[in-house]
């Protein structure tokens, strides 16, 4: 794993922190690909997401999307928190997905998904 991936665990629970700020349409993308082995092959369906200073894209949109298919369809329902968003950011992560919770910090995104990850136990 790199710096702008890797896997946390708090509370009993395992996330993917992935730090995409500042990154251009092609290193998305390939965070993508890493995000999806990473989380197939650790098991791990919860995600942290800093996308700040970003531009989504049809392709970032698309990759997104199959991302969560195939995650959930080998793990189950997936649950991802954006952290650094902007008002029309938001408008397009809600077309990916109605589940995505849009954190103040990454405190708060962990505190919502601490609470998910108990739900689903």
């Amino acid at each position: 794993m790199n710096e702008r991936i890797k896997i946390i665990q708090r509370g009993g629970f395992r996330v993917i922190s992935v730090d995409l700020s500042n990154l251009n349409e092609d290193e998305i993308l390939q965070m993508q690909t890493k995000m999806l082995e990473l989380s197939l092959r650790e098991r791990v369906k919860y995600f942290l997401i800093n996308i700040k200073n970003t531009h989504t894209t049809e392709k970032i949109k698309n990759g997104s999307i199959e991302i969560v298919k195939k995650i959930e369809a080998e793990l189950g329902k997936s649950e991802t928190v954006l952290l650094g968003l902007t008002g029309i950011q938001k408008l397009i992560a809600n077309l990916i997905s109605k589940d995505i919770y849009f954190a103040k910090d990454e405190e708060d995104g962990m505190r919502w998904l601490s609470e998910k990850s108990k739900k689903s136990a």
